[in-house]
C-alpha cells in the first residue's frame, strides 16, 4: 500500500493549483492499472520525508484538470 494524494491542476500547463492533499491509501499494482480520462490523470510522485537525509517515498497522485 502507498499513500494516495489528490491535486487540481491546470490542463494546459500541468501546474498544480492546489497542494497535494492526503486522501488515503492505494494498492500500488491496482493504481498502476488505472486508465487516465479527459478529466483525471493517475500517476505517482516522490514525496520527501527527510530532504537532508535524501529519504523519500513513492505516493499515488490523482490529478484533476481544472480551468
Amino acid at each position: 500500500m502507498i499513500k494516495q494524494y489528490f491535486v487540481t491542476a491546470d490542463p494546459d500547463t500541468g501546474e498544480w493549483l492546489t497542494a497535494p492533499r492526503f486522501v488515503g491509501y492505494a494498492d500500488e499494482k491496482e493504481w498502476d492499472k488505472k486508465a487516465d480520462t479527459l478529466q483525471t490523470h493517475y500517476d505517482c510522485f516522490e514525496r520527501w520525508i527527510d530532504a537532508d537525509a535524501c529519504v523519500s517515498e513513492t505516493c499515488a497522485i490523482e490529478t484533476r484538470w481544472e480551468n
